[in-house]
């Protein structure tokens, strides 16, 4: 945890039995912080999180140097869906996150149910749904898609300023990540790289956004209007234009 609040998640060399680690995740080297949402105080509106300046949280983590504090994390899986009963699309689409091979390509795994568009599947020996358990779904861009019955958390304990919420612990769901640490290679990569290129195309305001700046710079139109935005941004999304 940085002294602005940022945080890289990293790993020691020695937890995953080897003596190196890839720079990214290293924390000598590691570049990649990502801004976390802590809690405000309702007085000062200052954000709780440990950095130097408290003793990295009156020594809930431990000061790597002036500007930096290393924190132990907790990392936790369970299964979203459980028991029998194979839940609807919509639940499936806002409850998981993580993605997954295409079970037929998979060695020991079945149908295990089919309904209303919704496919699941798990290792041939299990009865009900557990973090092994594979659903297919269409999403909400019409692509079939496979996703993990699989929720992964990481947790870690916050000191908080106020005495009353000391030892407050936050949670912040764990990210899924493509590269090996020990030896990634560039076509992991690419296709992370990939992935996030496609996300970035179907979020719904990318669209907009994009075609007010081409209308912009290319139509010379400074001011274009939301009708005539709606229409190119369609014709983005959908790669025809229809008059």
């Amino acid at each position: 945890v940085r002294s602005d609040g940022y945080v890289a998640l990293i790993h020691e060399p020695g937890v995953l039995g080897s003596g190196s680690v890839t720079e990214y995740v290293s924390k000598d080297k590691s570049q990649e912080y990502i801004s976390v949402p802590w809690e405000r105080s309702s007085v000062t509106l200052n954000e709780f999180f440990p950095r130097p300046d408290n003793d990295c949280g009156q020594g809930a983590c431990s000061q790597l140097d002036t500007n930096t504090c290393l924190c132990d994390i907790t990392l936790t899986e369970e299964a979203i869906f459980s028991g029998t009963d194979l839940p609807s699309r919509e639940n499936i689409l806002s409850n998981c996150y993580i993605g997954a091979f295409d079970p037929t390509v998979l060695t020991g795994y079945d149908l295990f149910a089919s309904s209303n568009g919704v496919e699941v599947h798990v290792l041939g020996s299990e009865t009900q749904l557990s973090t092994s358990a594979i659903f297919k779904v269409i999403d909400e861009y019409g692509n079939t898609i496979f996703l993990k019955n699989l929720k992964s958390t990481i947790q870690w304990g916050e000191y908080q300023e106020d005495d009353a919420r000391i030892g407050v612990t936050r949670t912040l769901r764990n990210v899924p990540n493509f590269n090996d640490l020990l030896t990634p290679e560039l076509r992991d990569a690419q296709y992370e790289v990939d992935a996030f290129l496609d996300m970035l195309l179907k979020y719904p305001s990318t669209a907009p956004n994009i075609c007010k700046l081409l209308i912009q710079h290319l139509a010379g139109i400074s001011n274009p209007s939301p009708q005539y935005i709606s229409e190119v941004a369609t014709a983005f999304k959908e790669g025809i234009y229809i008059a």
